[in-house]
């Protein structure tokens, strides 16, 4: 834990050499009797450059700058503080085993109750409890995460020392009044300032004495000691940087949630940190070359493509110089060859002799098979209507006919035989 707050030896929450990290939030208002509005306001601090101040104001949800992440800090007053033994025990009966140990000690139903162990301990040990009230937590998060803002932790504005460190004694405003606040390893106390006893230097061990800057003045007055003045946004900072992290059991982030963060994380950190510049800007590099690439390929493909359609139709041409337009070379050159057989007397295999001379070659000798009722020819087809052949020696003649390039096809009337496109022109 921190033992005692220094301002000297204080650590700014931010990534190094880089843009603002997080942003830190704390709500003006945080009880039950107030209820969260989108105007309800919060005190921000967001941390820049090292050698640059930080940034800080008040204002509600939808008008905080943008960060990478949120911590939303809770007012000292918020949380309490209960010492408690935890016998060993699953996971997922912690809770309800806090329920227990904690319902005599608490003003307050449990289940109203939000609960956050000490982080570092351990069952059978004695650790501290963290309590807050459960539904202005969960309004707080929910007006953050509709005004886009992520909160990723939820840190008390004060905690229990270790054992033996010095005591912290912090003099704040709420409400309007001067409070005092102790945090020390007995926990954390919190007392109006009129309330506060005048302190014996010789009674106990070493302590801080700090204030805010607006209550300093009464604080001084009132503990009849110096103080050192710590502002909102310094005490915001170290807040941020505390061990806590209230957001457990019901406010946990989930492991789905968890990994899409540190995503994100990533991927803040390899857009805009100066020690990635030389990785994006190898990933640019890499991507104008592949595309490059793909540019020069794609163009030797067309011209290849076209190499070929020509040479296709200048074959055309000199194969047949009466075709003086080419429009589909292969097309026009299959019709020129069907005109010169037409021309010669050959036969085509469209033809009806053709067709029916490749029927009879695969037709078995016996006789055995029925003859159609009825024979049509149309449009390079011979139909053959009323043919009923079995499946097996349709099969087999199918397949025969197949192989020397015809295809036999029964459709609702019979059998149709007809030329494969692929087998060419002539039988």
């Amino acid at each position: 834990m921190l033992n005692a707050y220094s301002v000297a030896t204080f650590r700014p929450f931010q990534r190094p050499d880089g843009p603002p990290y997080v942003l830190i939030v704390c709500p003006v208002e945080f009880d039950a009797g107030s209820p969260v509005r989108p105007t309800s306001e919060l005190d921000w601090v967001q941390p820049g450059a090292p050698a640059a101040p930080p940034r800080h104001g008040r204002g509600p949800a939808s008008l905080l700058p943008r960060g990478d992440d949120v911590v939303l800090v809770l007012p000292p007053m918020a949380v309490s503080w209960h010492a408690v033994t935890l016998p060993r025990m699953p996971a997922n009966r912690v809770r309800a085993a806090l329920d227990g140990l904690l319902e005599d000690r608490l003003l307050d139903d449990v289940e109203h109750l939000h609960l956050a162990l000490e982080p570092g301990g351990k069952p059978g040990q004695t650790l501290w409890v963290a309590a807050c009230r459960r539904d202005p937590l969960k309004a707080w998060l929910a007006l953050l995460q509709e005004a886009g803002q992520r909160v990723v932790r939820i840190a008390p504005g004060l905690w229990p020392q270790a054992e033996g460190a010095p005591a912290l004694h912090h003099a704040f405003e709420w409400q309007g009044q001067p409070w005092l606040a102790q945090q020390d390893d007995r926990g954390v106390g919190c007392l109006p300032l009129a309330a506060v006893a005048l302190p014996n230097d010789a009674a106990g061990a070493p302590a801080r004495w700090t204030s805010d800057p607006a209550v300093a003045g009464a604080a001084e007055a009132r503990l009849q000691r110096p103080v050192s003045v710590v502002t909102g946004t310094q005490w915001l900072l170290r807040c941020a940087e505390g061990p806590w992290n209230l957001a457990q059991f019901g406010f946990s982030l989930s492991q789905g949630a968890r990994q899409g963060q540190k995503l994100g994380q990533w991927w803040q950190q390899f857009r805009s940190a100066p020690a990635w510049r030389p990785a994006r800007w190898g990933l640019v590099g890499l991507l104008v070359v592949q595309l490059l690439g793909l540019n020069l390929m794609a163009q030797a493909e067309r011209r290849s493509q076209a190499s070929q359609r020509a040479a296709i139709d200048q074959l055309l041409k000199d194969q047949f110089p009466s075709v003086t337009l080419v429009l589909d070379a292969p097309v026009q050159m299959q019709r020129e060859v069907e005109r010169l057989q037409r021309s010669a007397g050959l036969l085509d295999r469209g033809d009806l002799e053709s067709l029916l001379a490749a029927l009879g070659q695969h037709l078995p000798a016996d006789g055995s098979l029925p003859t159609p009722d009825r024979i049509r020819f149309a449009d390079g087809q011979v139909r053959l209507d009323g043919w009923r052949v079995e499946a097996g020696r349709l099969q087999a003649l199918q397949d025969g006919l197949s192989q020397a390039g015809w295809q036999l096809r029964t459709d609702s009337e019979g059998l149709v035989l007809t030329a494969s496109p692929a087998a060419g022109g002539r039988p």
